[in-house]
């Protein structure tokens, strides 16, 4: 998801035009990134390689199964458990035929994306690891790693005392922060999709 969302960002972000093959740092302009075909045609291959069909679906059922688990705790039940992923599937599963029929177009600002950030021999080098045996290995590895919580800091799949996730105040400011409570006024005037618990 965050290789999604930082690829669309980066199509939708373009830097000054550039007239000659720029510095890896040096981003084209979708225009430049379309006219020069190899270098898109490299593009393509490299997101063909790091994302197969099913990662994509399979990276956002697994974020909201997270999400999920870490609205409920370490102490639901079996069923509250088996209800969530259900409804987390029905819900996969009305989205889906909406997803495949974007998909060329996702895929195409992937390709742009990484034609526009990286220059044709850095694509160059990508495709050749994406092809070989550990670059096929760390790529279909990736989309496992970044979802099991398995990897995260608790080590139990579930959130705790050294989870440095953005939801939890970390930092002695934020911390400080977090005793002070908003006037009720303000609160109840928020709208419901903004209030916390």
């Amino acid at each position: 998801m965050k290789i999604l969302l930082a690829s669309i960002s980066l199509l939708l972000t373009s830097s000054a035009g550039l007239a000659a093959e720029p510095a890896a740092t040096a981003r084209l302009t979708t225009a430049q990134v379309i006219a020069n075909a190899e270098r898109l045609e490299l593009a393509r291959q490299f997101v063909a390689l790091s994302q197969p069909a099913g990662d994509i679906l399979d990276m956002i059922r697994e974020s909201a199964l997270y999400a999920a688990s870490e609205q409920l705790g370490p102490d639901a039940d079996d069923a509250t458990r088996a209800e969530v992923e259900q409804n987390v599937d029905r819900v996969l599963a009305k989205f889906t035929p909406k997803f495949e029929a974007q998909r060329p177009a996702i895929l195409d600002a992937y390709a742009q994306a990484y034609a526009r950030q990286f220059t044709t021999e850095e694509l160059r080098v990508l495709v050749a690891f994406g092809s070989s045996a550990a670059g096929k290995h760390f790529l279909a590895s990736t989309v496992d790693i970044e979802t099991d919580p398995r990897y995260g800091p608790t080590g139990i799949g579930w959130p705790g005392q050294g989870d440095p996730s953005v939801s939890k105040a970390s930092s002695s400011f934020a911390k400080d922060a977090a005793k002070d409570q908003p006037d009720p006024g303000w609160v109840s005037a928020l709208p419901s999709a903004q209030k916390c618990g």
